[in-house]
């Protein structure tokens, strides 16, 4: 089914369906949620592992939406003109279409809530979704109301497309390959590995000569018994993270953190 008749299905059992068949509403805007993702992620199929492909969710694609495309993610309206001559645009606009998208962030919160509501999972892992947690039939329509207006209004988008030049790495962690859109990373200087079970975050820098390096955000200690380096991601450096030396095997611990600073210009007072 696309995404049409997915809104169309919530929007029949939200305007006419029983108490009983809100599960059935949540299912099908969840479904809904989940065709619009595939849809935009496959405009960047061609650049994208297969395998990678088949193993996200809709939060996920849209994570790497904003990884590949900083602005596929946000709505705008576009419109063109023919140039008078190279270089001097036209007076005359016409409108193309609207892009409609959903924010990342309503996305991951609403697509864990439906979840919450569809499934008979665990009890402790969806104690705290405030869908499931709703009893009042009248409550949970309302909720679902608000929800449907923003599914519909996404899934009524009349343009998407991808013109971003992109570039291909390499996680240092894992192998997988980073793509990320060019102007997005000279932005950011940032390229995250989007493997689910990975995640590493990267450093990404771009030379006067154009060639552009990649550099794990980690710290590097010393082994306190045989003085190997071993190398940590930032990220994951917490007070009670324990790592392993891989040459002698000895476990540590982060017991304690400590910042070390400096003047950046001693004679320059700041703004």
């Amino acid at each position: 089914m696309t995404k049409h008749q997915h809104v169309a299905a919530a929007k029949e059992l939200l305007s006419h369906g029983t108490d009983a068949q809100l599960r059935y509403a949540a299912l099908e805007l969840r479904l809904a949620i989940e065709a619009i993702a595939y849809e935009k992620l496959r405009l960047y199929a061609p650049r994208l592992p297969a395998a990678i492909l088949d193993k996200w969710q809709p939060p996920q694609a849209f994570k790497a939406l904003e990884e590949y495309e900083p602005r596929s993610t946000h709505g705008f309206q576009l419109r063109i003109a023919r140039e008078t001559e190279f270089g001097v645009p036209g007076t005359e606009w016409h409108d193309m279409g609207e892009h409609r998208t959903f924010k990342l962030s309503w996305l991951r919160k609403t697509y864990n809530k439906l979840g919450g509501l569809i499934h008979h999972s665990s009890p402790r892992y969806f104690a705290n979704t405030e869908l499931s947690s709703i009893v009042d039939p009248g409550q949970l329509r309302t909720e679902l109301q608000a929800i449907f207006a923003e599914v519909e209004r996404i899934a009524s988008s009349q343009i998407d497309g991808s013109l971003a030049a992109v570039m291909e790495m390499k996680c240092t962690i894992c192998d997988a390959p980073i793509i990320r859109n060019v102007e997005g990373a000279k932005e950011t200087q940032r390229a995250d590995c989007l493997q689910t079970a990975c995640g590493a975050q990267h450093h990404v820098e771009f030379a006067d000569d154009g060639t552009v390096g990649i550099q794990l955000i980690a710290t590097a200690f010393a082994c306190m018994k045989c003085e190997s380096s071993i190398v940590v991601e930032n990220r994951k450096l917490e007070i009670g993270f324990e790592f392993t030396c891989s040459q002698c095997h000895v476990r540590h611990t982060i017991a304690t953190r400590e910042w070390g600073y400096g003047m950046v210009d001693p004679g320059v007072p700041s703004a």
